[in-house]
């Protein structure tokens, strides 16, 4: 069913429905009773879902999405998003604070000396690989506003 369409982990794909699937019945104040008998399903069947055991089938997902289950609940998309942009945003920061120091270090005798023109390419590697990472950052903010409107 689902396997067949896309290569994914599944573990992982479970337990993003299974957070959004949550949230969901949060949000909305849903009990697992309540899903169960709008779909004609044991509490035992709704609950598969809610604890990452299990996919509901594809009608049962566009009824989910009928009944107001945001498609950012079922897939995680904004979360994922979320996610990797946070990681960016702290791996720039680490990287700016150790070419700060390493700028500023005036490399005792007790340091390793590095030649010139290796240091110049180790310092532009580094700009390089923060200004990827704002690009990115920035992309990311673009589509997660999208989300929010």
């Amino acid at each position: 069913m689902i396997d067949d369409c896309f290569e994914f982990d599944k573990m992982e794909a479970l337990e993003t429905f299974s957070n959004g699937f949550q949230h969901f019945l949060d949000r909305t104040g849903l009990k697992i009773k309540d899903v169960a008998s709008a779909f004609d399903l044991t509490k035992a069947a709704v609950s598969s879902w809610k604890n990452g055991v299990s996919f509901p089938d594809y009608p049962k997902i566009f009824k989910l999405l009928e009944m107001g289950m945001t498609l950012d609940e079922m897939f995680g998309i904004k979360i994922a998003k979320t996610e990797k942009m946070n990681r960016l945003i702290v791996e720039t920061e680490e990287i700016k604070n150790h070419l700060s120091l390493w700028k500023k270090s005036s490399f005792s005798a007790t340091s390793v000396e590095i030649p010139d023109e290796q240091s110049r390419k180790i310092e532009e590697s580094l700009n390089t690989k923060i200004i990827e990472n704002e690009n990115e950052i920035a992309h990311l903010k673009m589509e997660l506003k999208l989300y929010n409107k």
